[in-house]
C-alpha cells in the first residue's frame, strides 16, 4: 500500500521526503504539472488503486476529484502533531495577523531564553524541520490547514480575528469561520485557548463548553486595553503607551500566549522595543517629492485593507486588486471616505472594484504595476501616502504577495530613475 501526496509546492514536497525518509512508497499528483525532480517520488495523474492514505496540500480545495474516492485523507500540520507529541505546540490562526504574531513569539521566546521555531504556514513546512527535544512549536495555522486537523497536540491557539476572506472556497462566512474555530478542537485537554473578544462573542455558538480567554479593547475582555495600559482581570499589569491599532491587538495576543510559559512583563516589553516586523506588512518604503509610499502587499483581504488605510496619516491614493476570493467590495465605501482621495486598480478584480466603488472615489484601471505607481505618484500630493493595499490574492499578475511587494518597490524606486 502507498501514500499519495496530492499537491506537489513547498508542503507537499516536505510531505513526500518525509514519507519516501521512512521507506514508504510515495505517488505525487499535482494538477499544475509541477515535476521538479523527488528522488524516489512517482508523479501520476490518478489516484493508483493501491493508496492508503492521501495527503492533500493546503492550497487543494475539498472538492478535488482525487478526495472523492473514500480514501483516507490527512494534512500535514496533523502528520506533524503525529510525530511531535512529545513537543509543546502553540496553534496561531485568524484572517489578519498571524505571520506576525507567530514570529513575535519566536522573538518573545528567543528574549526569555526558550528554544522555539516558527513553522507552519509562516513559511516552512512543519515536517521538513527538525525539532530538538524541549523545543516550542509555535505553527501558523491557516483555515485550509485546519480542515484536516483533529489531534489534541496544541498546548496553547490563539484565534486572532475572522474577517470575510476565502468565500471563493468556503462559500459563506458561516462555513469559514467553522474552518478556523477547528484550532479549538486541536487543544489539549488543559490547553489555553486564547480568542479576540469581538471575534468570541460574534462566534461563541462554535466554541461552546471550551474555556476562553479573551482580550481586545472592548469592556468585558479578560485582557483589556485602555489608556495605553493592559488590565488583567481588572488588574492593571503594564504600559505600552501604543495608540489601540490592530498592532496593539497582536501584542495582547502575544502577551496572553507569553504568559502560559511564564513570561514575565519586563521581557515582553523588551522583545517588543527590538522585535520588526515582517516586509509587506504596511511598511514604508520610500519618500519621493514628499509623497509617502507603503507596501502593504500582505493585505490580501477586504479587512486588511481597511485596517492598512487606516492607519495612513494624511490622505490615500490607494492601489489595490488582483485575484478575486468571492466578496463584495462595497465595505469599503464607509471605511475609506474622508481617508482615499482615488483608487487605481489592477488585475482581476479590477473591473469589480470599479463597479462597486465608482460611485463614491475616482477609480482608474492600470494594466500593470508600473503604470499603477505611476498614476498614483501623479495624483498624490506632498504630505500625502501612496499606498499598496490590493485586498485580494496575486496569482494573476505575480508568484505571490512577496513578488508582489517587490515588483511595487522597484516602480516606486524607478520614479527617481525617470526624474534623473
Amino acid at each position: 500500500m502507498s501514500i499519495l501526496v496530492l499537491g506537489l509546492g513547498v508542503t507537499g514536497r516536505a510531505v513526500a521526503g518525509h514519507f519516501l525518509s521512512l521507506g514508504e512508497r510515495v505517488y505525487g499528483l499535482d494538477d499544475k504539472k509541477n515535476t521538479e525532480d523527488i528522488p524516489g517520488l512517482v508523479l501520476v495523474k490518478e489516484v493508483p488503486v493501491d493508496t492508503r492514505l492521501i495527503v492533500v496540500s493546503p492550497g487543494i480545495a475539498p472538492d478535488h476529484p482525487a478526495l472523492q474516492q473514500g480514501i483516507a485523507v490527512t494534512g500535514e500540520a496533523e502528520l506533524a502533531l503525529g510525530c511531535l507529541k512529545d513537543r509543546d505546540w502553540i496553534g496561531i490562526t485568524g484572517t489578519n495577523g498571524k505571520t506576525t504574531v507567530t514570529l513575535f513569539m519566536e522573538h518573545l521566546f528567543k528574549e526569555a531564553g526558550i528554544l522555539s521555531a516558527a513553522l507552519g504556514n509562516v513559511g516552512t513546512p512543519l515536517l521538513s524541520h527538525i525539532s530538538p527535544p524541549g523545543e516550542v512549536i509555535i505553527a501558523e495555522l491557516s483555515s485550509y490547514q485546519l480542515e484536516t486537523m483533529k489531534t489534541r497536540g496544541l498546548k496553547a491557539a490563539v484565534l486572532l480575528n475572522i474577517t470575510p476572506d476565502h468565500l471563493d472556497r468556503y462559500g459563506t462566512m458561516a462555513s469559514y469561520a467553522a474552518a478556523k474555530a477547528r484550532i479549538a478542537d486541536c487543544i489539549e485537554p488543559k490547553g489555553e485557548l486564547i480568542i479576540h473578544h469581538k471575534t468570541y462573542q460574534e462566534w461563541r455558538h462554535l466554541f461552546k463548553d471550551k474555556l476562553v480567554t479573551t482580550y481586545g479593547f472592548e469592556a468585558g475582555a479578560d485582557l483589556f486595553y485602555e489608556g495605553g495600559d493592559l488590565f488583567y482581570k481588572g488588574k492593571k499589569e503594564l504600559s505600552l503607551g501604543l495608540p489601540p491599532t490592530h498592532d496593539v491587538e497582536n501584542w495582547m495576543a502575544a502577551y496572553l500566549l507569553g504568559k502560559v510559559w511564564g513570561i514575565g512583563e519586563s521581557v515582553f516589553l523588551k522583545a517588543l522595543l527590538t522585535f520588526e516586523k515582517p516586509h509587506h506588512r504596511i511598511e514604508k518604503i520610500a519618500v519621493f517629492k514628499d509623497i509617502h509610499f507603503f507596501d502593504d502587499s500582505k493585505g490580501t483581504n477586504i479587512d486588511a485593507t481597511i485596517r492598512a488605510v487606516e492607519s495612513m496619516k494624511g490622505p490615500v491614493v490607494l492601489i489595490a486588486g488582483g485575484v478575486h476570493k468571492g466578496f463584495s467590495y462595497r465595505s469599503w465605501q464607509e471605511a475609506f471616505q474622508g481617508r482615499v482621495k482615488g483608487i487605481c486598480v489592477i488585475g482581476e478584480s479590477a473591473p469589480l472594484i470599479e463597479k462597486d466603488l465608482q460611485e463614491s472615489f475616482s477609480v482608474v484601471r492600470c494594466v500593470s504595476m508600473e503604470e499603477a505607481v505611476k498614476r498614483a505618484a501623479t495624483w498624490a500630493k506632498a504630505e500625502e501616502c501612496v499606498l499598496l493595499s490590493p485586498g485580494c490574492a496575486s496569482f494573476d499578475m505575480f508568484k505571490d504577495y512577496a513578488h508582489r511587494g517587490e515588483e511595487f518597490k522597484r516602480c516606486v524606486q524607478n520614479l527617481s530613475k525617470d526624474e534623473s
